[in-house]
């Protein structure tokens, strides 16, 4: 009997290890009450009772895994993405083999780009059902984001030739053979795809993408016709079809289209802002302002419009129009009208913020708040303004306050990003840039700004993969794709750089970018022919563009090629005799071939077509200085203010003689009669405030140069000169995050001047971050060129050498 009574025991032990948690342990009557109750609110939308009933069943049983990734899917449906990853990380501890916790996990970590640990959470999935499909497509986006492009499609073809059509996977393994350079396969895998599915618009879109990649732009045009043919009512298909027809010069048939993206929805304030956006952007701005005004004649009234029409006259400079139009429709609308009184005072406040007029700015956004203290566009400009006035721990309140009333109001993050990358928090900067990712993870702003925080931590991985995550999302975002070539040219990779730079030429043949992109590399690798070629190639296509013509002159130049360069000069003078630009480049050639007088001849030409361009003052200057002629020339300059005191042009060259031989009180007089006299004279106003900025000794002289150049500001916003005018007053006021985080916009746009790298070189040092600073420095030395400061930024450069020597010494 012994024997049996062991066996019998045995079988016990078995079955009590195996299930340890009997169905008395369970969730009980009232547990599983509750979380059927919440399970309906779920799925009738009802997640504030879906919360309050799952919380419950909780409660009465702790370990309720299938409450637990239920509240995640709540937490999904609110956009709670941290709740919804710690409630669904709850339930696959509890309960590891929960299929659809682990894969909603996996799509978790996969938003927030973290493929690695999104494919641990596949692989419990995958062993237990290999079969999965949605587990397969989440692993091949993991796969992707890897760049482990042949496993993804070893996984996916298989069930792609057994006959699956599921429109995830057409598009997935469809993007793989495309990064694989397997472009025939591609757009049979999408073809096939589109057959199934013939009105999927995902399907279509990728296709003209690949049509586009391959440089078929008529293939492109007439998938996108078929799509607006599926979906009329979306109106950003007919403005990229008319993006193709542009590219191709097709503009009559871009009009076409945009005319009957028009007529679908006539009275849609929206479709006829997006139109008016496609047309200024196009530099058509009276088309734009046209369509704009005749949507405010039919009778519509509506803000949008009205704010639209304002931002319009704003970015072609006419910002006292856009305020009259602004402050008519504040008189136009009814007091009880609250919304869109307040929508009209927030822009009036953006208009003064932009110009800089902080005090304006904020009364305006206090009159929305004390109305509404919860309105978000006016606590996000209250911010932006104490963050302009160097206040980024007062402006990050604001944006935070923003962000718990709306976590999906995406403008937030990127400020309260902005604000902590002023305050040199570069790590808090990126978790509010990967909260704002994990609601939006394609979004373009969040993505751009999340790369360039990426590079000032030195994450390059990261860096890059934001980048590409741009660049698949958006193919006609060619600023991200020029971004990531340039960033493999940092790194010295030239192949990948060149790639980036053709497709850029392959997608949009008729914008500058990619020709000049491709043409600097040429020239970085020796190759000038190649370069003055790529050039020419996009002059034939964009003989307006001026960038295209400034490039080609200076590969000349550079090569020595003074003739070549010149018979270009010549050849833009015939077909453009009344461009300043164009009698500029002639006089730079002139000046390298030192033909002084012909030099001397062409910049006044320059000069007298656009008297306050600063450009043509100074290199006309250079060219006195350059013949040893500096006493005859301020003669004669001196002459010609007397004889007319409002000359621009006299103004700007007797200033920056003035300047060359250090008589900073002669200049800044020089420039403060021409401010008082001319108005709008922002060159003359900018330089003025340099110099007050950079000989002041008190702190009356630096407010008074931040007047001048806030001024100059106003007529020029967004100038670079001007921005690093106020970077360096800023700088001289001892306000150094402002200063750095104005000099932070500008080494964006030109990360090799030496003027913006010299100055924020100055600020870094000044502001503790030694090693910054020499980078800046060193690239502001590179090369030979001259420039105010230049033997100062040498000095700081031994300074530092001499202190990292003795550091070493020491520390040895």
């Amino acid at each position: 009997m012994k024997p049996i009574t062991t066996t019998l025991l045995v079988i016990v032990l078995i079955f009590v290890t195996a299930f340890p948690v009997s169905a008395a342990d369970g969730p009980d009557r009232t547990a599983r009450k509750y979380y059927k109750n919440g399970l309906k609110a779920y799925e009738k939308n009802d997640y504030q009772d879906a919360r309050q009933n799952l919380e419950k069943a909780i409660e009465n049983y702790p370990d309720y895994a299938e409450a637990y990734y239920t509240l995640g899917r709540v937490a999904l449906a609110g956009k709670q993405g941290q709740q919804a990853f710690d409630y669904l990380t709850t339930a696959t501890r509890i309960d590891p083999g929960h299929i659809q916790a682990q894969l909603e996990l996996a799509r978790i970590l996969m938003a927030a780009h973290m493929p690695e640990e999104a494919l641990l959470r596949l692989e419990i999935v995958l062993k237990d059902d290999p079969g999965n499909l949605d587990a397969m497509l989440v692993k091949g986006s993991a796969l992707l984001a890897q760049k482990r492009t042949a496993d993804a499609i070893a996984m996916l073809s298989p069930r792609f030739e057994k006959g699956e059509r599921h429109r995830d996977l057409i598009l997935l393994l469809a993007a793989a053979h495309f990064r694989n350079g397997q472009t025939a396969l591609g757009e049979s895998v999408l073809k096939a795809g589109i057959d199934a599915h013939p009105t999927d618009i995902a399907l279509h879109l990728q296709l003209a993408g690949a049509h586009q990649r391959a440089g078929d732009l008529k293939a492109a045009q007439d998938v996108l016709t078929t799509i607006i043919d599926i979906d009329p009512a979306n109106v950003a298909y007919p403005i990229t079809l008319a993006m193709l027809y542009w590219e191709t010069r097709e503009n009559q048939q871009a009009d076409r289209v945009l005319k009957r993206a028009i007529e679908v929805g006539p009275a849609d304030p929206a479709r006829r802002i997006a139109v008016a956006n496609f047309y200024l952007q196009k530099k058509q701005i009276e088309r734009a302002q046209n369509l704009l005004i005749e949507g405010l004649a039919s009778g519509d009234r509506s803000v949008r419009l009205r704010l639209a029409l304002s931002e319009l006259y704003l970015k072609t400079g006419r910002p006292q129009e856009s305020v009259d139009l602004l402050e008519k429709g504040v008189a136009e609308t009814k007091a009880s009208d609250i919304a869109e009184r307040a929508a009209i005072h927030n822009a009036l406040a953006r208009i003064y913020l932009s110009a800089r007029q902080f005090e304006a700015a904020n009364a305006y956004a206090e009159n929305v708040l004390q109305q509404d203290p919860t309105n978000l566009q006016a606590l996000i400009t209250r911010g932006m303004v104490m963050k302009s006035a160097g206040s980024p721990e007062a402006a990050e309140r604001d944006f935070k306050q923003v962000l718990r009333r709306k976590p999906d109001f995406l403008q937030g993050y990127l400020q309260l990003a902005d604000a902590y990358v002023m305050d040199r928090r570069t790590g808090m900067a990126r978790k509010a840039l990967n909260a704002g990712l994990r609601m939006a993870p394609d979004n373009r702003e969040l993505l751009m700004a999340s790369y360039r925080v990426c590079l000032m931590e030195k994450d390059y991985k990261q860096a890059e993969a934001h980048l590409h995550r741009l660049v698949e999302k958006y193919p006609m975002a060619i600023d991200a794709q020029a971004a990531l070539g340039d960033f493999y040219l940092a790194l010295n990779d030239e192949s990948a750089a060149r790639r980036e730079y053709s497709e850029i030429v392959l997608k949009a043949p008729r914008s500058a970018v990619g020709h000049i992109r491709l043409a600097r590399l040429y020239a970085r690798q020796g190759q000038t022919d190649n370069a003055a070629s790529q050039l020419q190639k996009g002059m034939n296509l964009v003989e307006e563009d001026q960038a295209l013509a400034a490039e080609l002159v200076t590969v000349w130049l550079s090569a020595e090629r003074t003739e070549d360069a010149l018979a270009l000069c010549e050849d833009r003078l015939k077909t453009h005799p009344d461009e300043a630009f164009a009698h500029y480049l002639e006089g730079k050639v002139f000046t390298r071939m030192k033909e002084y007088d012909s030099a001397r001849k062409a910049l006044e030409n320059a000069a007298e077509l656009d008297p306050m361009w600063p450009e043509a003052g100074n290199s006309l200057a250079a060219v006195f200085l350059l013949q040893d002629k500096k006493k005859q020339a301020i003669d004669h300059f001196e002459a010609a203010l007397e004889r007319n005191p409002k000359n621009p042009t006299a103004t700007l060259v007797l200033g920056r003689l003035y300047e060359e031989r250090k008589e900073y009180e002669k200049a800044i007089s020089v420039y403060e009669t021409a401010v008082a006299t001319v108005p709008g004279f922002w060159s003359a106003a900018n330089r003025l405030a340099f110099l007050l900025a950079d000989t002041a000794t008190s702190v009356e002289t630096l407010d008074r140069a931040l007047k001048f150049a806030t001024a100059a500001y106003r007529v020029k916003p967004g100038h670079a000169a001007i921005i690093d005018t106020l970077g360096w007053i800023h700088y001289k006021k001892g306000e150094t995050k402002q200063a750095l985080h104005l000099y932070e916009q500008l080494i964006i746009a030109a990360p090799e001047d030496p003027v913006v790298n010299y100055h924020m070189g100055v600020v870094l040092k000044k502001s503790g971050d030694i090693d910054t600073a020499r980078e800046k420095l060193l690239t502001a030395t590179r090369a030979a060129t001259h420039f105010v400061g230049r033997e100062h930024a040498e000095a700081l450069l031994k300074e530092m050498k001499a202190k990292g020597s003795k550091l070493k010494a020491h520390s040895s």
